[in-house]
């Protein structure tokens, strides 16, 4: 995000992504993307498994985001982006909530409450393609800020990326100097 709240023009990378995401939602069924697109997901709440509070609240002085900011926005991300796969798959226009980047709102409950919320989603995310219309619109796209326009299926195999994006940064977080023990 630029510093006014706008998005960056996408990178080489993201069109390319964005490409592979529009092919693979052609070549794929949903049934074949759905153990990619989980694979992603579970390795997210693996990475989150065994963290106290205090890892998750922990933030270096770079201004990272803590891991808990991550898993509020995994969270409030995944939910968006559920409503646009359902939206675009039963023929209605759609569009995102959440910007990328966008951080989340600090919330009371703790981290424990927090992951079990998470994987409680994950369960219902997972189960979407048991959910949807027999014939599912995949002519109809939504706009992503950075990959461009997605149908249903593109936006279903974007959760794999959003979440490996992710789980890659908690694990940088977990591998920076001074990330507490316990």
């Amino acid at each position: 995000m630029t510093a006014d709240g706008g998005a960056h023009a996408p990178s080489e990378r993201d069109r390319a992504i964005g490409a592979r995401m529009a092919a693979e939602s052609v070549q794929l069924d949903w049934l074949s993307a759905w153990p990619r697109v989980v694979r992603a997901r579970a390795d997210l709440l693996d990475a989150i498994a065994t963290l106290s509070r205090t890892q998750a609240a922990w933030r270096s002085h770079d201004a990272e985001w803590s891991i808990e900011q991550v898993i509020r926005h995994a969270q409030n991300s995944s939910r968006d982006v559920l409503r646009v796969i359902e939206a675009l798959a039963a023929g209605h226009p759609a569009a995102r909530r959440t910007r990328p980047g966008e951080l989340p709102e600090e919330a009371p409950e703790s981290f424990d409450v927090l992951r079990h919320e998470f994987l409680a989603h994950a369960v219902h995310f997972a189960a979407l393609p048991g959910r949807l219309p027999a014939t599912a619109n995949e002519t109809l796209t939504a706009a992503h800020a950075r990959f461009g326009e997605l149908n249903c299926r593109a936006w279903f195999l974007f959760q794999r990326v959003h979440d490996g994006d992710h789980t890659q940064q908690i694990a940088r977080i977990r591998a920076t100097a001074g990330f507490p023990a316990a």
